[in-house]
This record gives C-alpha cells, structure tokens and sequence, in this order.
C-alpha cells in the first residue's frame, strides 16, 4: 500500500511538472532564477530564507539543470524527501502514543496515501518556491523535539540544536517568531532547570548558527535586520499600504529591508486588530482554500478544490487526536502547549504574509505527519469512529471552501503577480533557461531584469553584474553596456568603482559628455540618499 501511493504520488506531481514545464508563475520565478544564477548564501535572504534557494542552486549545478522542468522535476525530488522527514515525525510521536508495530506500519502507509493526493501538497511540490523544504524541516525540529523529551542525552540535544539552525534558515523571521513564543509558553509555569535549560541552550545555538551562516551580524555600520524581508512586503500588500517600489527606494538591500517593515508596521497599525483580522481572514478563505487556486490544472476545479480542503480538515482533527494520545497521566501539558502555539502562530503569520496561492504546504505536511501518529495510536477495532470523525472534520472545512469556490471575489494580485509588470519573472526565466542568454543584448536585458527596484522577489544586483561583465566580452565598444556597468557598480554598492568608470565616458572633444554628466549626478544622488538614509 504505501510503495503504490508513493508511485501514485510521484506520478502526480510528474504530471504537474510536465504540464508547465514551458512557463513560470510570477510567484514561483524567483526559484528558477536562485536556481540558475551564483548568489552569495547571505545574499539570498533579503526576501526568501536562503537555504531552499542554495538547495536548488546546487542541485542544478550538480545535475546541469537547465529547463524548467529539469528544475521542477527536482522539486518533485525533494517532495519524496519532505515525505521521508514527515514519516519521522510520525515514528517520533507513535513512540508517545506507544503504538504497535503493526499499527505504525498502517499510519506510514495511510500518511502516503494522503500525502499522494493531497491537491496542495502535488501541485506544490514541482514549484521552486522558498516554502519547498519548510515543511520537511519544521517535521524534522518535531521529531528532535520529542526524541529529547523522551531519551534525552548529547546526542539528542545536538540534533535538536543543527535541526533549529537549519530550521530556521528555512523558514526565516516567521520560524523564529513561532519559536519564540513557544518557549515563551513552555517556560510559563517555570520548568525545572536541568529540564529546562537544555531546550533553551539548543534553540539559542541554533539560532546563532543561523545567523552567522546566513551573515547577517551586528556591525559598526549596519544595523541588525531580519533574515528575510518577504513578510513585510505581503503583510503591507495584505493591508494595502504602499511600499515604494522604484529609484527612490534604498540601493542597500538592508536599508531596503528596514523600510518594508516600517511600512508595513504603519499600515497593521493604520488598519488595527479588526482591519488585520478581516484582511487575514479573506486571504485565508480566497488565496489558500480556494479551488481557484488550481487554476493551471484544467477543468473541473472545484471537485479538486473541495478534495484538498475535505482531507485538511479530517487532518486537523486527527491532529487534535494525537495530542490527547501522547499525554501521559501525570506528565504536564505546558511543552504541547508550546509547540501547539508555536505552530498556530506559525499559521497565523504564514497567512498574514502569504506570498503564493500554496504558502499553507508546509503546514500541511505537518498536519499530516501529526495526524498519521493519531492513526497510529488509535484502536485498530473501532475504525468506524476513526473515520466518522475524519469525515465531520473535512466536512466542517470543506463547507467553507465551497462558500470560497462559489464566490464571485477573485484571488489577491499579490499571490499571483508580486510585482508592478505581471510578465517580468516570465521573461527573466525565459532568458536564463538553457543556459542563459548568448548575446550582449540578451544579457543586457537579463541584467536590468535582475536589477529592477520594482522587483521584491526578483530583484539580484550581485547576478545581474555577472551578465552586464558577458555583455562587455561581447561588445566591449557599446556605450549601452558601459552605462549598464555603471548601474551594476551601483546596484552592488561600489560607488567609487561607478565614478572611475563614468570619467572615462568622454567625447570627441575630450570631456565628459552628456551621458556621463547625467551618471555622475545620479551616483552622487544614490551616495546622498545611502548616507541619508543610514543616518550619517
């Protein structure tokens, strides 16, 4: 049962795959282009967290992948291995419900079945997005979680400890708050200190491993940002709040950073507790319960809408299951109670700053490995509760993405467009498949592609210096392409590199002309604006 939901699986998010192997989605091109181009680890996490995007880099790279569906195919790789990390939550926690072997075996084949044709999970899996490895990990942090409360030892801890790093550096600013809130609530009733300070050393271990991976340390010219400026830019989105996207925004990415969550704290501010509450409540119900969602499938959407929201919602209430299963009699419930509002946060914000109609997957794979240890634990002669209650679940659930289908309101722009030019990722993966561009002017477009301000997702000064460089191979003449340099010595902070090559853009007669006065002003206006904004 379980080798034949995993072909089933597979083949499903084959079929995905090959059916838009020819085009990328606006909110899934920047996967594509962290893919193809060499971006520097630290430099990834300015708006996604950076390991699903060096993961993907490195596969294509080993694998000489150069299409979208050699990338896409890749994903549907690491689906299998998010599956692999689900299973191992399920043992994990089938140790706490103390499960027969027999038992465990049925839950890791009903967890297959599930996660096979489950529409969010199969459609999601061939998407380079920087969710694709968020779910594999927060199971794998479960896992080491219940491991330690039950054995224990050095061992154990410091798996716990690299699982929070890693973590961490998958799931960004979003992660990090979970956690800290819910050891906020596990330290409440104030633990006892060799149980306690175990947990706290390895959480701060590990983040202090992610930080310093992902470069991001205090300095005495930077202010500290968080890893990962996407939030801001879908939770300002969420409360209509502009946030300037054009030459007037910071050329520093952490300047930039800085700015987006100003605003976006303004605008939740502007909009109050109720504003937020309602915006949040219909991104849930049209962005990631609508059948609309699965547009790109094909007709007919709505059954497929409803299967995805039905099997959601028996999962969650198998999930609650295994909650009352793994507590023992005299065992306090304050570290479920930790991780139970680690992970309601968790969705809460991940609704809240929803950047693709399939930002919940994670959250799925999570529920699925929770509620197949609830499967586990269950007396195996009274399946008919089982699935009575699986039944009221989904049918609870799906009667609201019915109401979500049936509506005439369309998805939020944001979840589908993510930028001012609906087609800039398209045309940036077109020119970067196969190799890249093979002209100067290929690699001219490719380069003010990468270095558009309008761009949150998309927008990569360090790779679009190495295509403006392929242009001045290819025609070191062109006046064209000297401007471009100058704008990539810009984009990548090098003010100084920009002047000397702007005095070099002379005349016949000698002096500097039009075009090179026209530089010169605007890298001294970049130069006041970057000091300004930095405070000096």
């Amino acid at each position: 049962m379980l080798v034949l939901a995993l072909l089933v699986g597979i083949g499903l998010r084959v079929g995905v795959a090959w059916t838009s192997a020819d085009h990328a989605a606006e909110w899934e091109a920047d996967g594509f282009v962290r893919a193809w181009e060499e971006l520097p680890f630290g430099g990834l996490n300015q708006m996604r967290p950076p390991l699903s995007g060096w993961v993907f880099h490195q596969i294509s790279e080993l694998a000489a992948l150069e299409s979208i569906l050699a990338v896409r195919l890749a994903g549907v790789g690491l689906s299998v291995i998010s599956l692999v990390c689900a299973m191992m939550l399920t043992l994990a926690l089938s140790g706490l419900t103390k499960a027969v072997r027999r038992s465990r075996g049925f839950a890791l084949a009903w967890l297959t079945v599930v996660w096979a044709v489950l529409p969010t999970l199969f459609f999601s899996a061939p998407r380079p997005t920087g969710e694709t490895l968020l779910g594999g990990v927060i199971c794998l942090l479960c896992a080491a979680l219940v491991v330690w409360g039950r054995r224990g030892g050095l061992l154990c801890w410091a798996s716990l400890a690299a699982m929070t790093c890693v973590a961490l550096l998958a799931g960004g600013v979003l992660l990090a708050a979970a956690l800290g809130v819910g050891l906020l609530v596990y330290l409440v009733p104030v633990p006892r200190i060799g149980v306690a300070l175990p947990v706290l050393l390895a959480f701060a271990l590990g983040g202090i491993g992610a930080a310093w991976v992902a470069g991001h340390r205090p300095g005495a010219e930077r202010h500290f940002v968080p890893i990962d400026a996407a939030p801001a830019f879908a939770m300002a989105e969420l409360t209509s709040t502009p946030i300037v996207l054009d030459a007037r925004q910071p050329v520093d990415a952490a300047l930039r950073t800085r700015a987006a969550y100003a605003s976006a704290w303004t605008g939740a501010r502007s909009a109050g507790p109720l504003g937020v509450a309602s915006a949040a409540s219909r991104r849930l119900v049209l962005d990631q319960l609508s059948p609309r969602r699965f547009d790109s499938l094909g007709s007919p959407m709505l059954p497929v809408g409803l299967l995805d929201v039905f099997l959601r919602g028996g999962l969650l209430l198998f999930a609650v299951a295994t909650l009352s299963l793994t507590r023992r009699g005299s065992e306090s419930s304050w570290p479920r109670g930790g991780v139970v509002v680690a992970l309601l946060l968790l969705i809460f914000v991940g609704i809240m700053t929803a950047s693709s109609p399939f930002a919940w997957a994670p959250v799925d794979l999570v529920l699925l490995a929770v509620a197949a240890a609830g499967v586990a634990g269950a007396d195996p002669d009274r399946p008919a509760i089982r699935w009575l209650a699986f039944s009221i679940g989904g049918v609870m659930l799906g009667a609201l993405g019915l109401g979500a289908g049936l509506a005439s309101l369309s998805l939020s722009p944001w979840s589908t467009q993510l930028t001012h030019r609906a087609q800039q990722g398209r045309q940036l993966v077109e020119r970067l498949e196969h190799g890249g561009p093979v002209d100067a002017d290929g690699h001219l477009t490719a380069a003010y592609l990468l270095m558009d301000h309008a761009a949150p997702f998309l927008r990569f000064p360090e790779a679009a210096d190495r295509h403006v460089l392929a242009a001045l191979e290819l025609d070191p003449s062109s006046g064209l392409v000297l401007s471009a340099l100058v704008k990539s010595e810009v984009e990548n902070l090098r003010l100084d590199e920009a002047e000397r090559l702007v005095e070099t853009m002379l005349d016949s007669s000698g002096e500097l002309s039009s075009e090179g006065r026209l530089l010169t002003a605007w890298v001294h206006d970049v130069r006041s604006r970057l000091l300004a904004a930095s405070g000096r």
